[in-house]
């Protein structure tokens, strides 16, 4: 009996895995949307859903906010662990600004943070794509954070205004 429900999880998961992401239709009006192609091709629903088993996924009521964005992107990074596996003191430089790339149907938060060193800061950078499905009553919020040494250059966080 433990074999079968083994292999029922084990299945389910791959096809899950293997499942893309629908982006739903509808954005919240605070959300700044932006037209662009050339951010479409490495910035998409299909992109981060090859990262499904390891993506973050929240139900929600009703539609991805700019607040709830970012709270969900920077508790993804306060979640992460570097240097040696430990957990970091993160403090972020400045709020960020959520956009909706309307050809890739993802929300992308992107800032910079730092951490206190022995020697000063260390700075980091962060980027969180996020894929909501579902409707204007509410979904699933799945998503990727990435987080790197260095910083982002304000006219990469800002390229459509603060």
């Amino acid at each position: 009996m433990n074999r079968l429900v083994l292999l029922a999880v084990l299945l389910s998961s791959s096809a899950l895995a293997a499942r893309p992401l629908i982006p739903a239709k509808m954005i919240a009006p605070d959300v700044l949307q932006v037209s662009s192609s050339a951010l479409a091709d490495t910035e998409n629903a299909n992109v981060v859903s090859e990262d499904l088993p390891n993506l973050t996924r929240l139900a929600l009521r009703g539609l991805p906010t700019n607040a709830l964005l970012i709270e969900q992107c920077q508790s993804a990074v306060k979640r992460t662990k570097v240097d040696k596996g430990t957990f970091i003191t993160i403090e972020f430089k400045q709020e960020p600004k959520p956009i909706y790339l309307l050809q890739g149907g993802v929300y992308r938060v992107m800032g910079n943070a730092q951490t206190p060193g022995l020697f000063g800061p260390n700075p980091y950078k962060y980027v969180c794509h996020s894929v909501f499905t579902g409707n204007e009553k509410g979904g699933f919020l799945y998503t990727r954070m990435s987080l790197t040494r260095g910083t982002y250059p304000d006219d990469w966080l800002y390229p459509f205004g603060r």
